[in-house]
């Protein structure tokens, strides 16, 4: 299990979205990351010009949105993640 992580920039984060929206990407990022055993098994994707790899992750309360983070940092089950965005995945 990804016992540690930190996103950067919470103030911003806050102050551009709200307190609560912050929350709620904690707490997606929580639920996301206890699922797995282990750092590796996590998809982590590569974008052609983003200097981090990213990982999405489902947004907790029940809408179809994910919300992706770079992985700035990773050292064993620690992680140091950077908000990236949102994005909502449409049904086929």
């Amino acid at each position: 299990m990804i016992q540690r992580f930190a996103l950067r920039n919470k103030h911003k984060i806050s102050e551009a979205f709200s307190l609560d929206y912050y929350n709620l990407l904690i707490k997606s990022l929580d639920k996301y990351l206890s699922s797995f055993e282990d750092a590796t098994e996590v998809n982590q994707y590569d974008f052609l010009h983003d200097k981090y790899k990213v990982i999405n992750v489902p947004d907790i309360s029940g809408k179809a949105t994910f919300f992706e983070f770079y992985v700035v940092s990773q050292i064993v089950n620690a992680w140091n993640l950077a908000y990236k965005g949102e994005f909502t995945r449409h049904k086929d």
